[in-house]
């Protein structure tokens, strides 16, 4: 493997004890009750991750790869559709990949993109695991055009949602196109940091899968828009 490839290797254990909102919360969120369970167990699991990345010159790529073995995973389970309960899941799985790359075409632009898979298994009753979100992604433009001035382009997209556990709706896949303009430059001895950012220009409707799985259509916001400051001294 030449010197623009390098691996890596991580294998760890873990133990999560559940919080107090985990065990006594009780959320009502108009038609859909939340309960928390003071007899909750202890989270344990094992995790492995393998890591492959390539850097030469103007090309970045990066790839990992990594599986959770979990013991009483702690998780939201429907007992109707209207209630919701914490319990253990006594054998759980996720896998998952992640990736992400950039190509610095030119100094002052660049394409970027990333990618994330996950997938979920309730080996206890043979069923997808609640809360893992669907195929993720980000494609992107970059231009850095000097003189403290940056612009980016971008477009995240989502995938439908159909693995669900038993009462849970399955959710459509969604795509949102994005842009920012920013300036930064030095000024009485401190840094400043200046950026218009618009989201969501289409005024897509979508919702989130992660907030649709509790049972209501909870839709994200539509066309945004917001202007940042920072500074550093």
């Amino acid at each position: 493997m030449s010197d623009a490839w390098s691996q890596s290797l991580l294998i760890s254990s873990g133990y999560r004890a559940a919080d107090i909102m985990e065990r006594f919360k009780y959320i009502s969120l108009g038609g859909i009750d939340i309960y928390g369970n003071p007899e909750l167990d202890p989270e344990r699991s094992w995790h492995a991750e393998y890591g492959l990345r390539f850097e030469n010159g103007p090309l970045n790529a990066e790839l990992r790869l990594f599986g959770d073995i979990i013991s009483n995973y702690i998780a939201e389970k429907a007992s109707s559709p209207s209630e919701r309960y914490l319990t253990n899941v006594a054998a759980a799985r996720i896998y998952g990949a992640e990736t992400e790359a950039r190509w610095q075409i030119v100094p002052s632009l660049a394409l970027l993109g990333n990618l994330t898979w996950l997938y979920g298994l309730d080996k206890e009753n043979d069923q997808p695991l609640p809360g893992v979100a669907p195929l993720y992604g980000m494609a992107g433009v970059e231009l850095t055009p000097g003189y403290g001035l940056r612009a980016r382009l971008d477009t995240r997209l989502s995938a439908r949602q159909k693995r669900t556990p038993d009462n849970t709706a399955h959710t459509p896949g969604s795509a949102t196109l994005n842009a920012s303009l920013g300036y930064a430059f030095d000024a009485l001895g401190m840094k400043h940091d200046l950026s218009l950012v618009g989201e969501n220009l289409l005024d897509a409707r979508y919702y989130n899968y992660l907030a649709h799985q509790r049972g209501q259509t909870l839709w994200e916001p539509g066309i945004a828009a917001r202007l940042n400051y920072s500074l550093n001294f």
